[in-house]
């Protein structure tokens, strides 16, 4: 078992050199392949970190979320609920505070040049422009309110970083971010002409070999110590193209 490490080691050009040649990807391909390469990984250490995102923590961003979508929720049938009057004024209002600031109106001449300014807003026939703001209002908090009611934790969180029970890569605390990584690598290599090998029934194939490169180059525990390769295998199959037969080695 490697030693643990508080951080990944940077990935080195000497290891995406060893990834695009185990990959087989080909040389008039392989310079684009090696600069999309770290994207992938800087990807990956972010899976991770959502991946085993504390119970609590977890719990206090869901209670925070749903506080959210219910303000949002209330907040939008109320705009919804304005009167022509209402809409019209608080439109003019909002193209006012767009064109000129929110400074407040501190003393009568200030809130006179105000008046004037809102005026001249509404004899200018901004109304018409004064509504469609309103309307964007109602689009950006249903936004919110559709963002805020999004809360789907990976798998692998469901106890606090504890591995799922309904995934079958045991021992390993981070299976949804592993699982993602070895589907976007696959495809990655196969959009840039190269090929990934995984024979399960003698534990060999490139997969595997790119999958030890990789390794310390990301978080700990990313990569099982025990590779199940049947579950390596649906992954791989999982990412290939419609069609194309599995490869072995």
């Amino acid at each position: 078992m490697a030693a643990a490490r508080d951080e990944p080691a940077d990935l080195t050009d000497e290891a995406i050199i060893r990834i695009a040649e185990l990959a087989k990807v080909p040389t008039e391909r392989r310079a684009d392949f090696c600069a999309a390469l770290p994207g992938l990984f800087k990807l990956a250490r972010n899976w991770h970190e959502w991946d085993v995102t504390s119970a609590p923590k977890r719990d206090a961003i869901d209670r925070q979320l749903k506080q959210l979508e219910k303000d949002a929720t209330a907040f939008k049938a109320r705009l919804e609920g304005l009167d022509d009057a209402a809409r019209k004024q608080l439109g003019i209002y909002a193209l006012y505070h767009e064109r000129f600031g929110t400074a407040a109106a501190d003393d009568e001449d200030a809130a006179k040049q105000r008046r004037f300014r809102i005026m001249d807003l509404v004899e200018g026939g901004r109304v018409k422009i004064g509504l469609s703001r309103v309307a964007l209002f109602a689009r950006v908090v249903d936004d919110i309110r559709t963002a805020a009611s999004t809360r789907e934790w990976p798998p692998s969180s469901a106890k606090g970083g504890a591995p799922s029970k309904s995934l079958d890569l045991p021992g390993n605390p981070n299976v949804k971010a592993f699982d993602l990584f070895v589907i976007e690598l696959v495809r990655l290599v196969h959009f840039h002409g190269g090929r990934t090998t995984l024979d399960k029934n003698y534990g060999t194939g490139t997969l595997i070999k790119i999958t030890d490169v990789a390794r310390p180059h990301l978080p700990n525990d990313f990569v099982p110590d025990k590779l199940k390769l049947s579950r390596l295998r649906r992954l791989q199959q999982q990412a290939r193209p419609t069609g194309q037969k599995p490869l072995r080695k």
